[in-house]
């Protein structure tokens, strides 16, 4: 829905980022669209639309959607953002994404409890193997990562009791 114009202004970004005003009938703010179904004009296209292009259902994404996440790209100066459902959905999602079976994973003692459940039930059934930690360790981290560690997962301010590890610390000290 964005626009093909390029604005570089960091004001001007966030002023016009996600708007299409000419391909919206002069409407500058992006209506919200409400769906469940949407057609397509053939099965076979239907079948091999390109994923993250166009609309195949509601819930997986509409021109409302897709503004929000065309705004967020402009704003951080991304090539594509992808905005999810829920906490636990993004949570997820950037977790899988970098293991597999026989990883290890670090994660915070205060994470969110879905988090916490995911790896405790999800991870652990597809041979993941989580380590929770203090979250105020700051660079003592580095005793805790073994060499299959892949992720290391944290909150700042952690769920529920709000203490903001030395992230600087945390992250500069694994390899």
């Amino acid at each position: 829905m964005t626009s093909k114009k390029t604005y570089t202004r960091p004001d001007t970004v966030l002023a016009v980022a996600g708007r299409d005003p000419d391909n919206n009938f002069g409407i500058v703010n992006p209506p919200v669209y409400h769906a469940s179904t949407i057609l397509s004009p053939t099965l076979d296209k239907f079948e091999n639309r390109i994923p993250f292009e166009g609309y195949g259902y509601g819930r997986n994404g509409t021109p409302t959607q897709k503004a929000l996440e065309d705004a967020v790209a402009a704003i951080e100066g991304a090539h594509r953002s992808i905005a999810v459902q829920s906490g636990l959905a993004a949570v997820t999602g950037a977790i899988v994404g970098f293991l597999k079976t026989g990883d290890h994973m670090l994660i915070t003692d205060n994470a969110y409890g879905p988090a916490r459940r995911f790896a405790n039930t999800t991870l652990k059934g597809f041979g993941v193997e989580t380590t929770y930690f203090d979250p105020m360790i700051g660079a003592g981290i580095e005793k805790l990562i073994q060499p299959n560690t892949k992720v290391v997962y944290l909150e700042a301010p952690g769920s529920q009791t709000f203490e903001v590890q030395d992230v600087i610390a945390a992250i500069t000290t694994c390899p």
